[in-house]
């Protein structure tokens, strides 16, 4: 992981490499109010850089995201901006096809959240599970290798 502009104020990595991600502190416009808006949508951009440091090519998903939250890279292999507005997903319950491929040394950065609350999203109150991160080959997903690399 690479610092990023949001990375020293949500993420917090542990000396076995765990990442806690920690979203209790998100302020909105108003000085006196934190946490999310319900009924709102939250965007909150580059928290993570995810590298392949491997050997093969790999397919980068993110599972066991709660209701109402996903998960996006804004800058795939550092061509910024190309998956707008809310970049490319890493949602595991999106088809293969749609997931990024990164080859060895290639990186996903300025990975974001997006939070939803309300009726149109999930109850993320209290949300303590984990989420976990994924590299896998094509074979491992079970995912067709024609899709284009970053």
């Amino acid at each position: 992981m690479n610092d990023t502009s949001n990375e020293n104020e949500y993420v917090q990595i542990d000396s076995n490499l765990k990442i806690t991600l920690n979203f209790d502190e998100v302020t909105g416009g108003d000085a006196d109010t934190s946490g999310f808006n319900d009924g709102a949508t939250t965007v909150i951009r580059d928290v993570l850089t995810i590298q392949n440091q491997g050997t093969q090519r790999v397919l980068v998903r993110i599972s066991n995201l709660p209701d109402g939250m996903s998960a996006f890279a804004d800058d795939f292999n550092g061509v910024n901006g190309q998956y707008q507005p809310f970049g490319i997903t890493l949602n595991a319950n999106t088809d293969t096809s749609n997931l990024p491929r990164l080859d060895p040394g290639d990186s996903l950065d300025e990975v974001g959240f997006n939070f939803k609350t309300g009726s149109d999203g999930g109850s993320l109150d209290d949300f303590d599970g984990d989420i976990v991160i994924e590299a896998l080959t094509n074979e491992e997903a079970e995912a067709d290798e024609e899709v284009a690399s970053g």
